[in-house]
C-alpha cells in the first residue's frame, strides 16, 4: 500500500470462486490471510511473503462467502451462504481445524457479511448479514445464542457487508444494503445479552 505495487499470488490451490477475505496475526506474530471460497473451502495465505499455504473443505460443503477474525486472532468465522450456516476455525493449526467439527446455524438466510464486535480483550458478539432474508442477526461469540434480532433491514434490501467502528466499545455497526443502494447504522449498545446458552465454544 506504500508503493501501489501489485503482487500476484499463483493460485489458491483447489479453492474456486474466492469471495471474502480477512487478515489476522496467527499466534500474534504471523500475518495470515483467510479466503472464503465458493466451493466450501478456506484458503490460507502467508501474508508476510504472499505465498499460498493451504486450501481445505469445511462445514456442509456449501458456498463460503464472508470471513471475520476475532480481535485476538484466536478464531476465524466463515459464512456458508448455501446452507445458512457458519463455521468457526482455529487458525493455530496448519491447515486450520473446525471447532467441534461441525457448523453453526446462522439464524438468517443466505448469510454473507460477518463481523466480530469488540477488542482483543473483550469481544462478545458476531453480526451476520442475511442477504436472502433482508436482516441482520447478532449472536454471542461465547455460545452462538441470539443476542439481538434478526433485525429487519427492509424488504429487498439485501444486506451485504458489515464493519464495526474501531472505538473501545464498538458502539456502531455499519451495514451496506445492495438492494436499496443505502447503508444503515446499528447501535450495538441496544443489544441485550441472551440467556440459556445452548452451545459453548471453549477457547482452550
Amino acid at each position: 500500500t506504500l508503493t501501489g505495487t501489485v503482487t500476484t499470488i499463483g493460485g489458491l490451490g483447489s479453492c474456486t470462486g474466492p469471495q471474502g477475505i480477512a487478515i489476522g496475526l496467527v499466534g500474534g506474530v504471523f500475518p495470515t490471510a483467510f479466503v472464503a471460497c465458493s466451493n466450501g473451502e478456506v484458503a490460507v495465505i502467508d501474508a508476510a511473503v504472499d505465498a499460498f499455504l493451504s486450501s481445505t473443505s469445511f462445514g456442509s460443503g456449501g458456498a463460503f462467502y464472508g470471513v471475520a477474525i476475532t480481535p485476538d486472532d484466536a478464531f476465524v468465522y466463515v459464512t456458508d451462504s448455501t446452507n445458512d450456516e457458519f463455521v468457526v476455525l482455529d487458525p493455530g493449526f496448519s491447515p486450520p481445524v473446525e471447532i467441534f467439527g461441525s457448523p453453526f446455524a446462522a439464524g438468517v438466510t443466505a448469510p454473507h457479511g460477518i463481523v466480530i464486535n469488540g477488542n482483543a480483550l473483550t469481544y462478545d458478539s458476531v453480526y451476520i448479514a442475511g442477504s436472502g432474508s433482508d436482516n441482520v442477526i447478532v449472536l454471542s461469540t461465547d455460545n452462538t445464542t441470539v443476542v439481538a434480532g434478526p433485525i429487519s433491514m427492509g424488504l429487498g434490501s439485501g444486506p451485504e457487508a458489515l464493519a464495526v467502528t474501531p472505538d473501545a466499545l464498538g458502539a456502531h455497526v455499519y451495514v451496506t444494503l445492495t438492494g436499496a443502494d443505502q447503508f444503515v447504522v446499528i447501535d450495538d449498545t441496544l443489544a441485550t445479552p441472551a440467556v440459556a446458552p445452548s452451545r459453548t465454544i471453549d477457547p482452550t
